[in-house]
């Protein structure tokens, strides 16, 4: 995938994800990358290459979607805001979890710093309770107020607005 927008870098770390490509992860992540998460913050694109693929490890089958973007500035100096749902089976350990062979869900909210065309800075808010329940076994919360729900890799060619468009990646 060619990154001239922001929104394309936003979109290319689904990408990455869901075609389990972690070089690809790896090359959209800034060299002095900053991660405010509290389960993979640190310094540097380890953390959140560790992070994805320990998840990819976990759920054999995940895939990322990229729902939403809003963009300010440019990719040499700019900030990308993106909505994303993260979906597999639970199929094998993460956090110390046993599989439950279920459909999860983890979405979350991302914000990035983008610096020379890289994700330098992330700062997110994940559905944290609701997706370590799943991991527990319970059943994903439908999303309150959603025009449409994705609990399912099929739901992903799906537009969550009725006059809603997707781009061709």
């Amino acid at each position: 995938m060619t990154i001239t927008t922001l929104h394309d870098l936003a979109s290319g770390f689904a990408a990455a994800i869901s075609a389990h490509d972690i070089d690809a992860l790896r090359a959209l992540i800034h060299p002095e990358y900053i991660n405010h998460n509290a389960y993979v913050g640190g310094v540097g694109p380890g953390t959140a290459v560790s992070f994805f693929s320990d998840w990819l490890a976990a759920f054999p089958d995940g895939e990322a979607v990229c729902e939403d973007t809003v963009t300010v500035g440019t990719l040499s100096d700019g900030t990308v805001v993106g909505r994303y749902s993260y979906l597999g089976t639970f199929t094998n350990p993460i956090f110390g979890f046993t599989p439950t062979g279920k459909p999860t869900v983890m979405r979350s909210i991302d914000i990035w710093r983008v610096r020379d065309g890289r994700l330098a800075e992330h700062w997110d808010e994940l559905n944290t309770a609701d997706f370590f329940a799943q991991l527990q076994g319970a059943e994903p919360q439908p999303r309150t107020g959603a025009t449409q729900a994705r609990t399912t890799p099929a739901d992903s060619a799906r537009p969550i607005h009725p006059d809603a468009t997707r781009e061709a990646s």
